[in-house]
């Protein structure tokens, strides 16, 4: 058989005796030598194109391996990656590639363009190597066939441009790379949270496997605080060690809502006392405006960038180790939220215009920013501030390079909020007037009929501006890379530049001085019905976003997005409205999106960076009727997490012979509540229910007990607990549902990831105590470990608990430590420093590091502040997670009628309807429109719609004390037409309203009609219904 011409590949190889790399497949094939320790050969036969490529190892004796096997391009449509060690085959790896949003700075110097590492990664133990001879096969699926792809692009192609063999290094394990980047923030606005509130947060992230992923929880220190910053520090470190987060979201902007003296300098312009202009509730909290004496008179109000810079910088240069993201200030009506109107021009006349306010905002983002540059550079990004929005671009953006204002200079993201295309022109004087060009700028926003459907396309006016919701999305983003890309009329090559025009005649131009690699972050996008309803869609939305479809290969089902405006009225936005499914590897399909202004400018039309408040997993994602067939919007979440964002250091397994080859599956290690577990995550996107069988190398002496979460499973209680059999290896089958999401979390001991590589384990740190004070002279580092013979032990120290290099203070020579250890250097003071050891064999391989441990060094005010903590039990791992009580700690009656059908009330932006039946008491819905003008509707109505008829015998209402109504009428209907009372009531209830019916009746539908609020409010609401 003649090989085809492969590609260039560059193999390494570290420590192993001899190599052998076959063209074709394991028998023939090229004989590469080594030249410095580094393998090359241009002979990797048809592995691109679905065939085999064999390693061949000669070990003297079997050590565990970690192999590495890196992709410079794979296709869009994805290929699957095969490895098998001697015969056995490992986990696959599925990599999709195609991202060409970001290949105009790709590897340029300064750049940080959100870009994935596609790699597939492994780690082999030494059960699967032999003495002597062994082979390792990699094989692809190729390139999948596309017509579509041919003729729009990008073409597909498959290069592995290095592999990378070497014995396994406990301080260096790799972690699952997933191929396609994605990012997005787990607020916790709005969640209820009841019995256990923060730890049911943090689980509830764990069950959709994004804790030890990309989720990213809020740091908010105190602002100009040492102190403040000190606590919030210590949160990142406890939920970096005890959770395994991995970003964080640095977020002040309500912080300086309410302190306007750390920043705010008010301006009476017109120099009359009486007059004061409104300034909006985001930029400061109404509720203080009244009463403070510097806004008295005030017509306009600038930053003081001296107060507003020593406002961040203890935060920011105590967050800076954890903080990914800095979401600074919310800004987002801009001149208008600051007094200057929307279009900048209310006091022009007094010197103080747009282009005042402009400039002003950019010194003070540029401040912050300088700040993240100087504390932070290697990845912190800050946010613009939700200037995304109308006429805003033309204050900000459009005058940017005309103030000499780029900017690049102040901001990495562009952040979008609510609403996004500003159906706003620009009149002779260029200034923003209601626009009558929208359907030129974008001519796609022409299919949603802009500006008449206002049942899904909202439509707010302020000061004459219209703008309209994000339902035209993905318009924003083909608007947002114009702007990142500096796109003028001259290399607009598709558009018609004789109608590319503003009203005033000029010509658009989005070159607002942007470096190229800033990222987007849409923040509460979408479809604005509620926190809670539409949550499972914002998610979708930001997949889509990436082009990943989670549905299997039939025709897709989620091709639309469908949104309630009462019981009886939805709407529906097609989401594959800019582009064409493609079959993907593993039974996925992806949307291939085409901008329809630029065609294939650039590739993947949708959001970088996406942040749905609170909408990933805290409220509208478990909401029962979003866990129903044929709709199961949670396990629909859970599937895509676990195939393209959880993340983890990887556990060696292995698969067994009936393992089905398309099942995306992981074995991880994850840490949770500060406990290890192995958790294997398998994600089906087939029709077809699929077999998942392998094996994962640790040893049970007294056997355990496993958690599992099925398909079925939409909390942390509702499990199968499965009994693991004594020995060293568990053998984990099940049959993953179609379209189904399976994960088993299996605790395990600190050394079995060692155990099962054969490392040596790590010794465990007895003293000094957790925060002890060291408030002069060095510290005696002391550890538990029984050495054997020839074994040394490592000593690391470090100012920050993630070790990177730049906080290394020391790491010592492997040495012989009979467990203690006295630095030779004298500590840095007033810093909470970092030690950990691990062990190093007589063959010089080492181990995994022992779990962080800290010390306070000569810093007296920190140690008053935080008293020593005690050690946990070493054995503690060994007992049986108690969970149970994260069954959202269920305090009313269960099941609930309720659960089965949709929920839809009136109102609810922060408290949705399904808060009304979530079975927590702490919880609850009402009728607020929007918490941040307090506006609340009514009459108010609250309703169940099932999808076929129910029998109710007993109706249980319990009311929030503040938010009863002045009546209320229950109903039911079959049609939700004719309507039928089973309770009337023109009294204000008591807390407890129970409805027993003479005879059971049945329904599809129950409403409660809440036609007025009790006490002359304007607010009324529900804590908990019962059905049943």
């Amino acid at each position: 058989m003649k090989c085809p011409p492969p590609p260039l590949i560059l193999l390494q190889l570290l420590a192993l005796i001899a190599l052998t790399l076959t063209g074709c497949d394991a028998t023939g094939g090229t004989l590469l030598t080594a030249s410095g320790g580094t393998l090359r050969g241009d002979a990797l036969g048809g592995i691109a194109i679905g065939g085999k490529t064999a390693i061949r190892i000669t070990l003297d004796e079997p050590q565990s391996l970690d192999l590495r096997v890196r992709f410079a391009e794979a296709p869009f449509s994805g290929t699957r990656l095969d490895v098998a060690v001697n015969g056995t085959q490992l986990a696959p790896y599925f990599a999709f590639g195609g991202d060409t949003r970001y290949g105009h700075v790709r590897g340029v110097d300064g750049m940080r363009p959100p870009i994935a590492t596609i790699e597939g990664r492994w780690l082999i133990p030494t059960h699967l190597l032999e003495h002597g001879e062994n082979h390792v096969t990699l094989q692809t699926t190729g390139i999948l066939p596309s017509e579509i792809l041919n003729e729009v692009g990008p073409a597909p192609r498959l290069v592995i441009d290095q592999v990378t063999l070497r014995p396994a290094d406990g301080g260096d394990l790799p972690e699952y790379a997933n191929s396609i980047y994605y990012d997005f923030a787990v607020w916790n606005q709005g969640y209820a949270w009841g019995r256990g509130g923060m730890r049911r947060f943090n689980h509830d992230n764990a069950l959709l496997g994004i804790i030890n992923g990309k989720g990213m929880p809020n740091l908010t220190p105190a602002l100009a605080s040492e102190t403040g910053a000190w606590d919030a520090k210590r949160g990142a470190e406890r939920l970096w060690l005890d959770w395994g987060f991995r970003e964080f979201e640095f977020y002040t902007i309500w912080s300086f809502c309410g302190e306007p003296d750390k920043w705010a300098n008010f301006i009476d312009v017109d120099d009359d006392p009486e007059t004061q202009s409104h300034f909006h509730d985001q930029t400061i909290f109404k509720h203080l405006i009244g009463g403070y004496e510097p806004a008295h008179g005030a017509d306009v109000l600038l930053y003081d960038i001296d107060k507003w810079r020593a406002a961040l910088e203890p935060g920011i240069r105590a967050m800076a180790p954890y903080a990914t993201y800095y979401n600074l200030k919310c800004e987002q009506h801009g001149p208008w939220g600051q007094g200057f109107g929307d279009d900048g021009q209310a006091f022009a006349d007094l010197g103080y215009d747009g282009d005042v306010w402009a400039s002003n905002y950019y010194q003070a983002m540029k401040a912050a920013r300088d700040l993240v540059q100087q504390y932070d550079p290697e990845d912190g990004r800050v946010e613009e501030q939700n200037h995304w929005l109308p006429s805003i671009r033309a204050v900000l953006f459009d005058t940017a390079e005309r103030r000499g204002q780029p900017m690049g200079d102040m901001i990495d993201i562009l952040t979008t909020h609510f609403g996004s295309l500003a159906e706003y022109d620009l009149d002779e004087n260029s200034r923003a007037i209601p626009g009558k060009t929208l359907h030129l700028q974008y001519p796609a926003a022409t299919e949603f009929e802009s500006g008449l459907r206002a049942r899904w396309m909202r439509h707010v006016t302020e000061n004459g501006i219209n703008w309209v919701k994000d339902s035209t999305y993905p318009e924003v983003a083909i608007d947002f890379n114009r702007y990142r890309l500096g796109r003028t009329e001259d290399d607009m090559t598709l558009a018609d530049p004789a109608t590319h025009r503003w009203g005033n005649g000029q010509p658009f131009d989005y070159r607002a001085g942007f470096r190229g690699d800033e990222l987007m972050y849409n923040s509460e996008h979408g479809i604005w019905q509620g926190y809670a309803a539409p949550s499972p869609y914002q998610f979708l939305h930001g997949m889509f976003a990436y082009s990943l479809l989670p549905t299997g290969t039939s025709e897709p089902r989620d091709l639309s997005i469908t949104t309630r405006q009462s019981v009886t009225e939805t709407e529906e936005m097609n989401v594959n409205l800019y582009g064409q499914w493609i079959e993907g590897a593993g039974h996925t399909k992806r949307l291939r999106t085409i901008d329809p202004l630029y065609g294939d400018m650039f590739g993947w039309t949708g959001n970088e960076h996406c942040n749905f408040g609170d909408y990933i997993s805290m409220v509208g994602i478990k909401d029962h009727h979003h866990r129903l067939e044929p709709h199961n919007a949670f396990n629909l979440v859970r599937r895509l997490s676990y195939a393209f964002i959880t993340a983890g250091t990887l556990f060696p397994a292995w698969l067994e012979p009936e393992h089905s080859d398309d099942l995306f599956v992981k074995a991880l290690v994850q840490r949770i509540e500060g406990r290890n577990y192995v958790c294997i995550y398998a994600a089906n996107f087939s029709n077809d229910a699929q077999t998942l069988d392998m094996t994962v190398p640790f040893a049970l002496p007294n056997g355990g007990t496993a958690l599992v979460f099925d398909e079925k499973t939409w909390d942390w209680a509702a499990h199968e607990r499965r009994a693991l059999a004594r020995g060293s290896q568990q053998r984990v089958t099940h049959r993953v549902a179609p379209l189904g999401a399976w994960m088993m979390a299996i605790p395990i001991p600190d050394d079995a990831l060692a155990t099962a590589l054969d490392l040596p384990a790590a010794p465990r740190p007895v003293a000094p105590a957790i925060d002890a004070h060291i408030a002069s002279g060095l510290p005696e580092f002391r550890f538990d470990a029984a050495s054997a013979d020839g074994e040394f032990h490592q000593i690391e120290l470090a100012r920050e608990a993630r070790f990177r290099d730049q906080d290394r203070i020391l790491l010592s020579e492997p040495a012989a430590m009979a467990g203690r250890f006295i630095p030779q250097q004298a500590l840095e003071p007033g810093q909470r420093l970092w030690w950990r050891v691990r062990t190093v064999d007589a063959d010089g391989r080492a181990g995994p590091w022992s779990h962080p441990r800290s010390i306070i060094s000569a810093w007296p005010e920190y140690a008053a502040r935080f008293a020593p903590q005690p050690d946990t039990d070493p054995d503690a791992w060994a007992a049986l997670p108690t969970w149970d009580w994260l069954d959202h700690a269920h305090e009313v009656e269960a099941p609930n009628l309720a659960w089965l059908g949709e929920i839809y009330a009136s109102g609810g932006h922060m408290n949705a309807g399904s808060r009304a039946a979530d079975g927590q008491i702490s919880s609850q819905w009402s009728n607020e429109n929007n918490s941040n003008v307090t506006e609340f509707m009514l009459p108010a109505e609250w309703a169940v719609l099932w999808s076929r008829p129910q029998t109710i015998s007993v109706i249980k209402i319990l009311w929030p004390e503040d938010l009863k109504p002045a009546g209320f009428t229950v109903q039911i209907s079959d049609d939700a037409q004719q309507w039928t009372d089973l309770a009337n009531s023109d009294q204000v209830p008591d807390e407890l309203t129970e409805i027993d019916l003479d005879q059971p009746v049945s329904a599809r539908y129950l409403r409660i009609a809440l036609p007025e609020a009790a006490n002359g409010k304007d607010h009324v609401g529900i804590r908990e219904v019962f059905i049943k």
